[in-house]
């Protein structure tokens, strides 16, 4: 059942003496819904009589269409040129429609034409002569002409251009980038080793410059180890004889520890005793080195059974500037399978992982998701300041230093926490019902209302009553 909000009513007074602003009132005299506004009663509906205009009512029409009458004063229709007019006089109205004098008419105005048809009207006559069925010129402008199309039976104002245009009243063909127009026609301009005669345009090539021409076009004359085909020009050179041509020209071709550039060919590096050399695998049975070690490559393996180091700090995941590798270390064990434990800090979460039995072993990052992969068991006595573990007890303590949360998934109290304390000071509740703050252990149970109340405040008291604006 929904609520049933009431504003004021009456059965038979038919005006309410007084409204406060936005105040609703009804009455059954006459069937009007009033507002309060600006100390004023105003009616804003009523019953609608379909047919029937009284007062305070709007304009509806019955089945048929039809008002019973309709009352008009101070009314002025038809201030608009070229607009419908609409004249009323003893229940009688007519429609006139008036032709625009000439004085009235605006470039693209549409009106009614003699024949009822509408007509696109220009105070200045055709603004163009695109799309007329019938052209008639009496005073054509400089260089206009007139093409007809056949295929939609209109003219077609076109204008010169794409190389076409007038000059006293001639057709031209505008020539120009070695072009030469004249009366007896279009040519090519000769210049630069071009020539042109009646055979056509021709190219000029000196004998002594070591090109061919032909009737197939300009070529350069092979010789010397200059080939020429339909690749290009050509530079030949002989597999073995230690030379390689390309499309970036002739190279001497580099061997095993040999590189050739724009400066020469050279060793791939300097070998003298106090160069620094570097080679690819070394394979000693002793080596001793009294300066630094770099090793570059992507895997150091060693095999040893102790290894000793004198740096009481060993630094891990150097040059991880971009902060995108894991940084720690795991050992392997066995238990039937292969498996793996570790300490390493996951950069993706910013946590310590100590972990135990997954079956892949960690790269540069941890697969927490892997199959097996467990939190390892840590057994320590800790003292962080706000928790204390050991031996004899667990002790939490929060104060203006240590901040304290709990997270459990059910937590439970033999006596319910007071309102002030963070709870409701209340052990059980029914259905539906709501908390209501109070002076005492922090808050009361407010029960669930019956249906269509509403929740109201009387005498500071929330409770359950009827919404209702009264009569009058």
């Amino acid at each position: 059942m929904p609520n049933l909000i009431q504003v004021k009513r009456s059965l038979n007074t038919a005006v309410p003496a007084s409204l406060a602003n936005g105040e609703f009132a009804f009455t059954s005299n006459g069937d009007i819904l009033y507002i309060g506004a600006n100390d004023a009663v105003v009616a804003i509906a009523s019953r609608r009589v379909p047919g029937v205009l009284t007062a305070n009512l709007a304009i509806v029409a019955n089945s048929t269409g039809m008002i019973d009458v309709i009352r008009m004063g101070n009314t002025t229709v038809n201030a608009v040129v070229n607009s419908t007019s609409i004249r009323v006089a003893n229940s009688t109205t007519s429609i006139t429609l008036t032709n625009p004098s000439a004085s009235q008419i605006s470039d693209g105005d549409w009106f009614f034409n003699a024949d009822g048809s509408w007509k696109q009207a220009s105070s200045g006559g055709a603004a163009t002569l695109n799309d007329l069925s019938d052209v008639v010129i009496s005073s054509p402008s400089n260089n206009a002409f007139l093409v007809y199309d056949n295929g939609n039976s209109v003219w077609i104002d076109a204008l010169p251009g794409n190389g076409f245009t007038f000059t006293s009243s001639i057709p031209h063909i505008l020539a120009n980038n070695g072009i030469i127009a004249n009366t007896t026609g279009l040519w090519a301009r000769p210049a630069n080793g071009i020539s042109v005669d009646v055979s056509g345009i021709n190219v000029l090539v000196a004998a002594a410059s070591g090109l061919v021409s032909n009737s197939t076009g300009v070529w350069v004359k092979n010789s010397n180890g200059v080939s020429v085909d339909s690749s290009g020009v050509l530079v030949n050179a002989p597999a073995a004889g230690g030379l390689i041509a390309n499309t970036t020209g002739l190279w001497v071709r580099a061997g095993t520890g040999v590189t050739v550039n724009s400066t020469g060919v050279h060793v791939g590096q300097a070998v003298e005793t106090t160069s620094d050399v570097t080679f690819r695998d070394i394979t000693a049975r002793d080596v001793n080195i009294s300066g630094n070690l770099s090793i570059a490559g992507t895997l150091t393996t060693v095999d040893t059974v102790n290894m000793a180091v004198n740096d009481s700090i060993i630094e891990l995941a150097r040059n991880n500037g971009s902060n995108t590798i894991d940084i720690g270390w795991f050992g392997q064990y066995n238990d039937g399978t292969e498996r793996f434990t570790g300490l390493v800090w996951d950069t993706s979460t910013n946590t310590y992982e100590l972990f135990a039995n997954t079956i892949t072993a960690p790269t540069t990052t941890l697969d927490t998701g892997a199959t097996g992969f467990t939190r390892a068991t840590l057994r320590a006595l800790i003292n962080t300041g706000a928790l204390i573990s050991n031996s004899i007890a667990v002790t939490i303590t929060a104060n203006s230093t240590h901040a304290v949360n709990i997270v459990a998934n059910t937590l439970s109290l033999t006596t319910p926490l007071t309102g002030p304390g963070g709870g409701t000071g209340l052990g059980t509740y029914t259905a539906e019902d709501m908390l209501v703050a109070n002076s005492t252990n922090g808050f009361r149970k407010l029960a669930a209302g019956a249906e269509g109340k509403v929740m109201t405040i009387s005498s500071g008291v929330v409770a359950w009553t009827d919404l209702d604006g009264g009569t009058f």
